[in-house]
């Protein structure tokens, strides 16, 4: 009992950003569309896999999503991650990202992406413990 009441507050914290009971999947979307406008770019598509345990820990889960979005230049996929940050929506990691070439070579400056980022992050949230 002791050992909960001195974590209550650190749970109610995550509960209150969404990273509780598997999460809040819809706010991690919203969050990366509004990053996506914040850093002002091209737009983005994305897949949500379902929760699985965190290995080695029986009191996480997490939730891979797969990002894949035009960029203009490197620095972008940067800004998009800060903004991403700034939303607040519950603890990720980033996994993997890969950049590609998809325009021209040297690319025309016209404001036309010429990379594509696929990315991988791992949102994770806390599992609620079974009443016993």
């Amino acid at each position: 009992k002791n050992q909960l009441l001195a974590h209550l507050s650190v749970y109610r914290q995550l509960e209150q950003r969404g990273a509780t009971n598997g999460g809040d999947r819809l706010a991690w979307l919203d969050a990366v569309q509004q990053a996506n406008q914040a850093a002002r770019l091209y737009g983005l598509q994305y897949t949500l896999e379902p929760s699985e345990p965190v290995p080695g820990n029986d009191a996480m889960d997490q939730t891979a999503m797969k990002l894949r979005m035009p960029l203009l230049t490197e620095s972008d996929l940067e800004r998009f991650f800060f903004a991403l940050t700034q939303r607040k929506t519950g603890p990720y990691a980033i996994q993997a990202c890969i950049l590609t070439r998809t325009g021209n070579l040297p690319p025309v400056m016209l404001n036309q992406p010429g990379l594509e980022a696929e990315c991988e992050l791992h949102w994770y949230s806390v599992r609620k413990a079974a009443a016993s």
